[in-house]
């Protein structure tokens, strides 16, 4: 047991110091809010597309349809989003906080904050995983929040907007590097020297850039305040979403890599882009901006309980 605990600290402190880091640095006036901005935008655009093209090309497209990640991850996201939609109504929040609450429940962060802590469980064998998982997870996240994001407000237009879903999943540059990863791992050849190297030095941007960027943003004390008033969607999102992805991954019988990798990705905190959506469809965009922070104050607890259950169980073994 003391061995898994001394793992499990590994795997969590380099990603806990860099965040750190990034949240002292804001704090010191080193890292302005522009230029977090500037950092969010080169990972997004940039690191962690030219990282799913890369993993999920030099895959073995095969292993995809033999993983369980993929449809638990699209499962468990469903049935998360029910549940805070319908706990939203039950609550009687108004409608502009009840699709924040779904989306909140089940969109996770798994580009910024998953992969790093993936990458420190499992190594680069879990980071091919977690970009197999990314590109079914991406599309079915960006298409569900459109859809509870729309319910509350379903009598004002009367129209579903499907063309809506189209472009949000079409336009972000995280689906775009994971279908052309695909296609290019059919005709991908042994050795492109150019195209490699660029993308192997592109590839090592984001995880650190990324977590400078969460630290940097991240604000402690109001995560604290925030509490009581997101407590609900939170535990959904850092406790119970990862609790029922283990247990779809069990009874699918779940290779450990697959299992490992899935659940931590689950158990990472509401993303960032959940803000952007609510204000763009008429949600709280607030209580979504007060979601991500509560979540990512305390979803570096959870990874640390995940790991170390997991550890316990054998299913978990450090690389």
């Amino acid at each position: 047991m003391l061995n898994i605990a001394i793992n499990t600290f590994y795997v969590i402190m380099p990603v806990v110091v860099i965040v750190g880091i990034g949240y002292i640095s804001s704090k010191t006036g080193w890292i302005e809010d522009k230029s977090v901005n500037t950092l969010t935008k080169i990972v997004f655009y940039i690191g962690l597309p030219a990282l799913l093209l890369d993993e999920i090309s030099r895959s073995n497209i095969s292993t995809f349809f033999e993983m369980k990640g993929p449809v638990v991850v699209m499962i468990t996201a469903t049935i998360m989003g029910s549940l805070g939609y319908i706990s939203a109504v039950l609550k009687k929040l108004p409608p502009d906080q009840r699709g924040v609450w779904a989306q909140g429940s089940f969109r996770a962060n798994m580009g910024f904050v998953g992969l790093p802590i993936v990458l420190n469980a499992l190594g680069n064998k879990g980071i091919q995983y977690c970009s197999l998982i990314l590109a079914l997870g991406v599309p079915v996240f960006n298409i569900l929040s459109v859809i509870f994001l729309y319910l509350p407000h379903r009598g004002e237009t009367g129209k579903v907007p499907y063309f809506k879903m189209f472009i949000e999943v079409v336009k972000n540059p995280l689906v775009i590097s994971c279908i052309l990863g695909v296609l290019f791992a059919f005709v991908r050849p042994k050795s492109l020297p150019v195209f490699d190297e660029t993308l192997d030095y592109l590839k090592k941007i984001p995880l650190p850039l990324a977590l400078l960027a969460i630290g940097a943003k991240l604000e402690i004390r109001r995560s604290i305040e925030l509490l009581k008033q997101t407590s609900i969607p939170v535990f959904y999102k850092i406790v119970l979403t990862p609790l029922i992805g283990g247990i779809l991954l069990y009874l699918l019988n779940a290779q450990p890599m697959d299992f490992v990798s899935t659940t931590l990705l689950l158990a990472s905190p509401i993303a960032v882009m959940s803000y952007i959506m609510a204000y763009e469809m008429k949600g709280d965009a607030e209580l979504a901006a007060n979601l991500v922070l509560s979540t990512t104050f305390l979803s570096f607890f959870s990874f640390t309980i995940i790991l170390f259950l997991l550890g316990l169980l054998g299913i978990w073994k450090p690389v």
